[in-house]
Formats: C-alpha cells, sequence, structure tokens
C-alpha cells in the first residue's frame, strides 16, 4: 500500500487507562466509563482493499452486549483530518503483523513500516464529533487480539479504575429527597433577586423573611439520555494573529458547530409545604440539596456529568406583618423530554415537562390586617458539564419554573372583591363602613384569596470556554427560553384555604402557536443568539489578544 506526499495519520484505540477530567465544579457521581469497542455491524462494512481515507469512527460502550442483545451506553466518537487517516482497526484482517520502526517501503512495496509518534487529538484531528446515548446495536469489546498472526493471543482488557461503583450501569438517577420541619438559614440563601452584589458568605446578615420546610420532597428519576457534539478543534486559535500575516478568521464561537443534549424525566414529582413571616418586600431562591446524575467518560477524549438541584423561587409583596402557610404539589408526565440544541437555542424542544400538573395546597394567614402578594415555584436547575482533550469546556444549563404560583391575598375585601351589585347590612362583621358586602363575601372570613395563576416556563443556556486561554478571551455564551405558558387558577374572591379544593392536578394550557420573529443571527458562528454588539466585543478583543 502507497500513501505517497502525505503525512500519514495511524489511529489505534488502545486501553490505556487515562484519569478523567475534573469536572467544572460538579460533586460528580461515580461515572460509567466507556471502554474502545468494536460494532459488530461494522465487521461486515469492511473494504476488501485499503484506500486512502480522511476520517474514521470509533466506538466505546460501557459494556459488551455482543452476546446478549441488550441496551448499552455507548458513544461514537468521529474524527476527520486534512490529513490520510489510516485506523489499524479498520484493516486488521489485511494484516498478519505489525511492527514499529522508522518509517520505510520493503522493496517489493507490499510492506510499509511506521514509526508511533503520540499526539494529542487537536493535533491529530480537525474535527472531531461525539454522540452518545443507549443502543441495541451489537458491540464487542476490544481486546487487540485479532490480529492474524496472533488470533490466539489473549491481551488485557482497557484498565478501568476500582472505585467505580456497581450502581453506574443504570440509565436513571434517583431524585428522591425529603426536608421535614427545617427554618433555612440565611446561608442557604443563593440569591437575593435583582440585588447588585451576591450574598457574602463569611458575615452575617439580615434576611426579610423567616421561611422553612413543613416538608419539602422530591422524588422521579432523571437521565442524561443522549446527546452530541460537533467540535472543529481547528478554531481553536493558540497562535496570535500578529504571527500568521493577519486575522485567521478563527472565533471560539464557532468552536462547536452543531449538536444537542437530551434529558429524560420519569415520575418526577415535589411537594412543597411551606410557612413563611416575611417583614419586608423581597424575592429569593433557595437549593434544597444537590444530587449528582451519572454521567460518563471516554479515555484520552473527555468526560461529561451532570447535577440536578431543586430549587424554592418565592416572592413577596407584604404591608403588615404575618405568617403564611402554603405550597404546591406538581408531577411531571413519564418520559418528559428537554432537548437542547447547542448552536440553534430556539429549536430546543419540551415534550411532556409543559404538562406538569399542579395542585395547590391550602393558604392559611395568621393576621387580620394585611395585604400580600406571594410568589412560589419549583425551580430545579439542571447544568450539564463536559470537557474534552482538556482543552474545551462546555455547559448546558436548563432552569424550569415548573410550576410557578402567584397569588394575592387581601383583607380588604370590600374593595378587592365587592362589586356595584353587592349589598349588604353595613353593620355586619368584617363589613366596610363606606362599602356594603354580599352575603358570600362575608362567608369568605377576615381575608380573602382575590386571585391566582400558574406559570411554567423553561429557560436554557449554553456556555463554551478553553481554559487555556485568559478571560475574557476564552468563553462565549447564550441564553434562551423556549417555553412559557399562564393560566388563571381564581379569578374571583374565594376563601384561601378552600381556593383550590376543586384544583386538584391542574394542567396549564399551552400558548397560542405563533411564529417567533426573524432575528439576525450572529454571523460566522454557530449560535442563533449572540447579541450583535456582544458578538462584535468578542471579536474585538479576541482580535486585540491576538495582536499583542
Amino acid at each position: 500500500m502507497h500513501f505517497l506526499h502525505a503525512l500519514v495519520v495511524v489511529v489505534a484505540t488502545l486501553g490505556n487507562n487515562v484519569d478523567a477530567i475534573a469536572e467544572r465544579g460538579l460533586e460528580a457521581k461515580p461515572q460509567r466509563v466507556l471502554r474502545a469497542a468494536t460494532k459488530r455491524s461494522d465487521l461486515y462494512r469492511r473494504s476488501v482493499r485499503i484506500t486512502k481515507k480522511f476520517e474514521t469512527e470509533m466506538a466505546y460502550v460501557e459494556n459488551e452486549n455482543a452476546w446478549s442483545d441488550a441496551s448499552t451506553f455507548a458513544s461514537q466518537v468521529k474524527v476527520s483530518s486534512q490529513k490520510p487517516v489510516f485506523a489499524l482497526e479498520e484493516h486488521e484482517h489485511h494484516l498478519k503483523s505489525v511492527d514499529v520502526t522508522d518509517v520505510s517501503f520493503a522493496e517489493d512495496g507490499e510492506a510499509l513500516d511506521l514509526s508511533v509518534k503520540k499526539t494529542t487529538w487537536r493535533q491529530a484531528f480537525d474535527r472531531m464529533n461525539v454522540t452518545f446515548g443507549h443502543t441495541t446495536d451489537d458491540h464487542i469489546v476490544r481486546r487487540h487480539a485479532d490480529f492474524a498472526m496472533t488470533r490466539s493471543k489473549r491481551q488485557n482488557r482497557i484498565a478501568i479504575p476500582q472505585n467505580i461503583s456497581e450502581d453506574v450501569n443504570t440509565a436513571l438517577f434517583d431524585l428522591s429527597s425529603e426536608i421535614v420541619d427545617k427554618t433555612f438559614a440565611s446561608k442557604d440563601f443563593l440569591e437575593i433577586l435583582g440585588a447588585v452584589v451576591p450574598l457574602p458568605e463569611d458575615l452575617p446578615i439580615a434576611v426579610p423573611i423567616e421561611i422553612g420546610c413543613k416538608r419539602c420532597a422530591t422524588t422521579g428519576q432523571l437521565a442524561l439520555n443522549q446527546g452530541a457534539f460537533n467540535i472543529d478543534l481547528s478554531q481553536i486559535d493558540l497562535i496570535p494573529d500578529i504571527f500568521q500575516g493577519g486575522d485567521d478568521g478563527k472565533e471560539i464561537a464557532s468552536v462547536i458547530s452543531g449538536g444537542f443534549v437530551e434529558l429524560v424525566a420519569t415520575g418526577v414529582g415535589a411537594r412543597l409545604d411551606l410557612f413563611a413571616r416575611p417583614s419586608a418586600n423581597g424575592a429569593f431562591e433557595i437549593a434544597l440539596i444537590q444530587l449528582p446524575i451519572a454521567g460518563f467518560v471516554i479515555p484520552g477524549i473527555g468526560n461529561a456529568g451532570a447535577v440536578f438541584e431543586p430549587r424554592i423561587a418565592f416572592e413577596f409583596e407584604v404591608s403588615g406583618g404575618l405568617e403564611v402557610n402554603y405550597g404546591l404539589e406538581l408531577n411531571v408526565p413519564e418520559n418528559s423530554r428537554l432537548r437542547v440544541e447547542l448552536t440553534d437555542l430556539g429549536s430546543s424542544s419540551l415534550v411532556g415537562f409543559q404538562d406538569t400538573t399542579l395542585t395547590a395546597l391550602p393558604v392559611t394567614v395568621n393576621i387580620t390586617d394585611v395585604d400580600v402578594t406571594l410568589g412560589l415555584a419549583f425551580k430545579p436547575t439542571i447544568p450539564v458539564g463536559f470537557d474534552f482533550l482538556g482543552q474545551l469546556s462546555a455547559e448546558v444549563t436548563a432552569t424550569l419554573d415548573l410550576p410557578r404560583l402567584d397569588a394575592k391575598l387581601s383583607t380588604n375585601i370590600a374593595e378587592n372583591c365587592a362589586s356595584g351589585d353587592n349589598a349588604t347590612n353595613p353593620s355586619a362583621p368584617y363589613a366596610n363602613s363606606t362599602t356594603q358586602l354580599s352575603p358570600d363575601l362575608i362567608q369568605l372570613g377576615p381575608i380573602a384569596l382575590v386571585e391566582a395563576n400558574v406559570s411554567i416556563s423553561c429557560d436554557v443556556s449554553f456556555n463554551a470556554s478553553i481554559p487555556i486561554l485568559p478571560p475574557p478571551f476564552n468563553s462565549v455564551g447564550v441564553a434562551r427560553n423556549i417555553f412559557k405558558a399562564e393560566f388563571p387558577l381564581v379569578s374571583e374572591c374565594k376563601s384561601p384555604e378552600t381556593a383550590f379544593d376543586n384544583s386538584s392536578g391542574i394542567a396549564i394550557p399551552a400558548p397560542p402557536v405563533v411564529a417567533p420573529p426573524v432575528l439576525p443571527s450572529a454571523s460566522g458562528t454557530g449560535f442563533d443568539h449572540l447579541n450583535g454588539q456582544q458578538q462584535q466585543q468578542q471579536q474585538r478583543a479576541h482580535k486585540l489578544l491576538c495582536q499583542f
């Protein structure tokens, strides 16, 4: 075989034990380690000739399934180069032996001797497409014992770290958690929404609310189901343009040229039974707990992992002091899916999550002179982190108001509830001296639930960074809301203790379909929602770095 006037890149999926790249601050669950494998279907597609190719595809699996037909978690890594690529595993049926010496041709032209030089994936290839998910395709773990001369010799499998727990084979991760009779301390508050600076960690701070869980619980399972990353390694610019004779057109925003991530929920639900004593207006978030989701490692290439962080978001507008007890229950439909399109966030999709049902718990207030508007949302945040080749980090984050309940309560029933047709004896209990109340309004008691609305929304964001570059030149990020709907739950005054008696399992109707406005895309990048001014600033900053 002859490869003249070209450098040959030889690919062999050797079973070296490579430490997993540390995740970006995620407290990860032990991850499944994938091993180099061969798809059985690829064996039947092997060529009878050795030809020049510029790309190859490698398979990695969690468990061998060639003899069981069972589903296994697998990843396909497709690499391409401007130089010819010779994958030993694709041509082993032609080979009797492989000897490593200096590069030379045999005199008869029938043999090619190659020397081996270890290099990085980035130096060897221009593009890399990584896909992952569960499959029933038959896979055989690579044992490197298949050369014609050595088929009877068994070599060692890939070395697997010994600290991997047995439960990483599961596709789903249990989200069950429970908090009972807990009052949150100021350090539990993630942020004061709208504040200029974050909460200090080492100083006591007066939070204008006391809030806690009578019982807050989450249930169900969540999986990082499948995904793909299309990586253009040629866009990683480590050489300043000044040494290349001008702008080479490389942009960090173009490193990720396509792909998606899909999360699947099974049996996910929550119950938030809260008490609160607010003394001033405010909006806050509290994280109940952090639960890691099993990810995976491809030795030598990278790893992925995720965290499920159930949060409570609540908001108060209050005049007067009070103690209020309220809450909600929710259930996410089975097999709900969230798919995030990395370079076109607007095309991301929800299936099932938007049909989450809500049951509001009774509201009780211990005061007879107050106006209060309160909001409560179960707000899970799911950051999914990826590291590739030690040079590229990416993070997809999904944030859902799943759902949100907003309600207004008032002891001023005459002003908020009475209409011109209402009439009753002014001396009746709770009657206003200037407005006569109907018997129905009098029966409400000292406080009324004036209105209540339920809403649901989903925001997604994507951030990519090259850690070896200095900030702010090393990262790019985009964010977008992909779904939002609102539904009036209570539109007339009712007793807060009984207003939701007939509102069990409320599902929010889908919003009317409206064609999205056509927005100019960020030219020269794969991101659809990168603000034009922000893009120009990043381009200028990038060029300044390159000209330094």
